[in-house]
């Protein structure tokens, strides 16, 4: 592996900044990427201690999946069916109907295209 600097000097202090946040890691190819550092950090590199301090752990936070939505835990397929004035969520089942999950009448805005412009089911419980 060959290691190569460069040292770049800007006109101020924010066109630096933004060099920083647009190059820190970027791929050069497929195993090696870009390290930005300002020169200021370098004293900071080359002074750090030989000891290894173990960093702090915080405690995990579990957050909800931003799609949860769309799992199901059986792994079923999902599909909108729009009838007349009736939007509904189904699950698709392999030998049997599907499965009705939400159902809601609508007046469905018509798109440029002629075609309805479905709602979101997000918001409902």
């Amino acid at each position: 592996m060959t290691v190569s600097y460069v040292f770049i000097e800007y006109d101020t202090p924010e066109q630096a900044a933004a060099a920083i946040k647009t190059k820190e890691g970027y791929a050069l190819d497929k195993s090696h990427k870009l390290r930005v550092n300002r020169f200021t950090d370098v004293e900071k590199y080359t002074n750090m201690s030989d000891t290894y301090v173990e960093p702090e752990v915080e405690p995990y936070v579990k957050k909800e999946h931003l799609r949860s939505w769309l799992k199901d835990p059986q792994a079923r397929d999902q599909f909108f069916l729009y009838r007349d004035v009736e939007l509904s969520v189904c699950y698709n089942r392999k030998k049997e109907p599907p499965e009705v999950v939400k159902t809601r009448t609508v007046s469905l805005p018509r798109t440029h295209l002629n075609r309805p412009s479905l709602p979101s089911f997000a918001d409902d419980d």
